[in-house]
Order: structure tokens, then C-alpha cells, then sequence
């Protein structure tokens, strides 16, 4: 229930908490990192993008980096994670959902790499190691091939292009197919208006009556979908008609839900919702400065326990997809995260966003975690 406490949180300290707005997250808390790093690359997002981004594949991601990390490097990778590390673990797949999460490390054959790094990275996460040499344009197809391979093909690849000037990349993948508990009807499936932040527009809307965890609070509604099986559900924030995005997303912060457990009651509704598929790839390190990692982007980073010699990261990119149906959900991420030789200049990818008013989680109900969080603008 934590997660759509916490979504519902969100409005009602709007309404009545203003000085919840500041309160930090809770050191440790895996589903602080996850919603730091949501309102985050929020911020660095146009109010009328539609913005998906799946916080658990970059906390796998980043915690492989801080493996390496040394001095105010680690401090601020593990600031930013919540003092969280996110390692190879049970995500609760089964016969019916299919939640798979994989790494690997590339390694240009002219970088010595420290093995005890490479073997803590096997060991702990669970990564494939692959030495290759970066200026042989077979090593990009292999590394693409890869994010297909782990993201059934959703995510046909993560880079456009290898530098000689890199050394190693970090990467996640993230793969997750589940149908609802209870299917929605095609049959039902019909055309309605979608009002838009940009414009109103006729798209197919699923429709059903159910009954699942549901509130209300001054006009703001509050529920979650469950999937098969009860571990994951989707969460949804409908904001009422007359509060903003920016209002909303000011008060994004993980305090504050403890007290609305009692308004969340299974109910029977009737729900109305659009197909959709939302894509988004997007550079983090904006994201990631705005939660106070610098160092690692600079000439002062120390990634020591990689290797010696100077090194800096040059991007944490990221590629994610949802996409939601009558049967249920299906949804891929793909983080890396390039490293570089610091003699070198940075040349850093740009943020593209796709153009995306209600929010959603893809989340674990029990522990907490957010698989995938998004903010649908524009169908």
C-alpha cells in the first residue's frame, strides 16, 4: 500500500502540509530514491512532455558505478541512492509475470580494469563482462543486440555511437509483462476525448467496472490496478480538474501517507482508462545534479576502485517504454552509463523527451519499489 499512500499524499499536503515540501527522504528508503529521482527529471522536463523513466534500472545502474567509486564520488552516489544499494535480486517473477532484470559491464581492450571491480560486479549484480575493442563497430551491434535480447525487443538499442575516448559502460536492463487481475473487455474498448494540456483529442478508452483500492480527497482521485497475482499493481493519480501539474509535482516527497491509510478502501468504480504506450529516452545527469552528484561529471571524479588513472562518467542515459492494453502491461528500460578518460573532452548526449494529465506507477505493493513512474500529458 505505500505507494499509492504515497501518491495520494501528494495532493492532500498540497491542500493542508505545505511544510511537508521540505521534509528529506528516509535515509535508506528504496521508494525515497525512486520518487526523488521522478519529481527530478520531472523538473528537467517541458510541462507538456510526457515523461517515463524506470528509477529502479538507474538505481542498478548507479550502484554499480558507486562499486567503484572513492571519496566525494561515493558520498554523493550514495546521497542521491538514499544510502540504497540496488543489487541482483528476486523481483517476484512468475508463471503469470514476467519482472527480469539483468546487467553488463563493456570493457574497451585497451583499459586495464581492476578485476576485483569486474568480479564484485559479477558476484553482487550478477553482470556479464564483455572485453571488446570500442572501435570495431561489431562491439556497438553486440552491446544493442544485448538491451534487445533482455527487453524482449522492446529497446532495440541504448547508443548511436562508441568514442574512442570511452573505456567501459555500465548498463541495465529491464523487462516487465503482467496482465491485470481483471482484464478489461475489448468489447468495451470505445473512443473518447482526451483533454490534453496542448488539445483535446479522440483516442480508445478501455472501460469496466471493478473493485480495487480507491480514495478521494477535495476532488482528487486516488487508485491502483492490480495484476496478477497481487505483487505489482498500477498506480494512478488523478488530479482534480482545477489543480495544475506544477502544483501537484511541488509536493512530490515521500513523507506525509501514513495518515491517509484509512481512506484507501476496495470500492466498486467504474473506470475509464486509455490504451496508451509512452516512450521516453532522456540523459539523467541534469536530473542527477539536481540531487547533488557533480563530481563524477568532472575532471575530480574519483572512480578509483575501477581503475587507476583518471576517469569521469560523460552521460547516465536512459530509454524506457510502457505500454498498456485491455489484457494488461507491458514495459522495458534500459540504463547506461559511459565512462570516459578525463584527458578527453565530454561530449555529452542530449536529453530527447517525447510530448506527454493523469501519473502512474509500476510498482511492488509490498517492498516498495518502483519499477516504472510516469506523467501522461497528451495522447
Amino acid at each position: 500500500m505505500k505507494l499509492l499512500l504515497m501518491m495520494s499524499a501528494i495532493l492532500t499536503m498540497a491542500s493542508c502540509s505545505p511544510k511537508l515540501a521540505s521534509e528529506p527522504v528516509q535515509q535508506g528508503s528504496e521508494l525515497g530514491f525512486s520518487i526523488s529521482i521522478f519529481r527530478n527529471a520531472l523538473k528537467q522536463s517541458g510541462p507538456d512532455a510526457n515523461v517515463v523513466i524506470s528509477p529502479y534500472s538507474a538505481g542498478v545502474a548507479l550502484s554499480m558505478l558507486a562499486q567503484g567509486a572513492q571519496g566525494q564520488s561515493w558520498v554523493e552516489l550514495d546521497n542521491a541512492l538514499n544510502a540504497c544499494t540496488f543489487k541482483k535480486e528476486d523481483l517476484g517473477e512468475s508463471d503469470e509475470v514476467t519482472v527480469k532484470s539483468a546487467n553488463s559491464v563493456w570493457i574497451n581492450d585497451d583499459f586495464s580494469v581492476r578485476n576485483s571491480y569486474v568480479d564484485h560486479l559479477a558476484k553482487d549484480y550478477g553482470a556479464f563482462a564483455d572485453v571488446m575493442d570500442f572501435s570495431d563497430p561489431e562491439s556497438l551491434r553486440a552491446i544493442n543486440n544485448w538491451c534487445s535480447e533482455n527487453t524482449e525487443g522492446m529497446i532495440k538499442g541504448i547508443l548511436d555511437r562508441l568514442t574512442p575516448d570511452m573505456v567501459m559502460i555500465l548498463t541495465n536492463a529491464l523487462y516487465f509483462k503482467a496482465p491485470w487481475e481483471n482484464p478489461f473487455n475489448p468489447e468495451l474498448t470505445h473512443d473518447s476525448v482526451f483533454h490534453g494540456s496542448q488539445e483535446d483529442r479522440q483516442h480508445p478508452f478501455m472501460s469496466q467496472k471493478l473493485t480495487c483500492p480507491y480514495a478521494e480527497y477535495d476532488g482528487n482521485k486516488f487508485l491502483a490496478l492490480p495484476y496478477k497475482g497481487g505483487k505489482y499493481s498500477m498506480y494512478i493519480l488523478l488530479p482534480s480538474e482545477d489543480m495544475g501539474v506544477k502544483e501537484v509535482e511541488s509536493y512530490i516527497y515521500e513523507s506525509g501517507f501514513n495518515e491517509l491509510v484509512s481512506y484507501l478502501k476496495p470500492t466498486q468504480i467504474r473506470m475509464d482508462m486509455p490504451k496508451f504506450k509512452i516512450e521516453s529516452e532522456m540523459s539523467l545527469v541534469k536530473t542527477l545534479e539536481a540531487m547533488g552528484v557533480h563530481t563524477i561529471f568532472t575532471s575530480a571524479a574519483d572512480l578509483s576502485g575501477i581503475a587507476k588513472g583518471p576517469l569521469c562518467v560523460s552521460d547516465v542515459y536512459q530509454k524506457a517504454v510502457v505500454d498498456v492494453d485491455e489484457k494488461g502491461s507491458e514495459a522495458a528500460a534500459i540504463t547506461a552509463i559511459t565512462v570516459l578518460r578525463t584527458s578527453a573532452p565530454i561530449n555529452r548526449i542530449p536529453s530527447v523527451v517525447l510530448d506527454r494529465p493523469f501519473y502512474f506507477m509500476i510498482a511492488d505493493a509490498q517492498a516498495g519499489r518502483v519499477l516504472f513512474a510516469g506523467r501522461m500529458m497528451n495522447l
